[in-house]
């Protein structure tokens, strides 16, 4: 499968991680985060999703 370009700039901004993909009230979010809590990932510790 081939990689994304220029992944090593890539920026996920604090909002979208804490209000989309841990949200757990976002319509549209709440899966992801529920199987991400799965995994150990929570909110408050957003900073670790972020890194590449």
């Amino acid at each position: 499968m081939p990689r994304l370009p220029h992944l090593d700039r890539a920026v996920v901004p604090e909002a979208k991680i804490v209000n989309y993909l841990l949200s757990f009230r976002h319509p549209g979010g709440r899966a992801k985060a529920r199987f991400l809590e799965t995994f150990g990932f929570r909110a408050q510790d957003w900073q670790v999703c972020a890194m590449p």
